[in-house]
C-alpha cells in the first residue's frame, strides 16, 4: 500500500493519499489493511464532523484521498493529520514489505 503526505514547505500537513492494499493477507483478512483504513477514516471523520474541517476527498475500492481546503494550519487540523502520518510511519516501520509512507 503506498501512502503519500502533501506536507508544505513550512511543515503544515494538508493532505494525504492511501492508494492499493497492503496484500500482507487474503481479502477479508487482512488486518493491516483493515487497520490503516480504520484509521484514515477515523481521521477524515474527526476533520470533517470534530473539527469542521472544510476538506475534499475520494473514497473508492482502495483509494481513499483528502485534501483540506482552508485553514490547514489550524491546530485541530494538525493534530489530526500529524497523528494519521505518525500512526503510519509506525506501522511502516512494523510491516515494511506492506506499507510506503511517503512525503511530497
Amino acid at each position: 500500500m503506498g501512502v503519500r503526505f502533501f506536507r508544505k514547505s513550512n511543515g503544515i500537513i494538508d493532505g494525504f493519499i492511501l492508494d492499493g492494499h497492503t496484500e500482507c493477507a487474503p481479502h477479508g483478512e487482512d488486518v493491516v489493511c483493515a487497520g490503516v483504513s480504520a484509521l484514515a477514516q477515523s481521521i477524515l471523520l474527526g476533520l470533517i464532523e470534530v473539527v469542521g474541517a472544510k476538506v475534499d476527498y475520494c473514497k473508492e475500492e482502495g483509494y481513499l484521498e483528502c485534501r483540506v481546503l482552508k485553514n490547514s494550519e489550524q491546530r485541530e487540523i494538525q493534530v489530526l493529520l500529524n497523528t494519521l502520518y505518525l500512526s503510519l510511519k509506525r506501522m511502516e516501520e512494523d510491516y515494511p514489505d506492506f506499507i510506503e509512507v511517503k512525503e511530497e
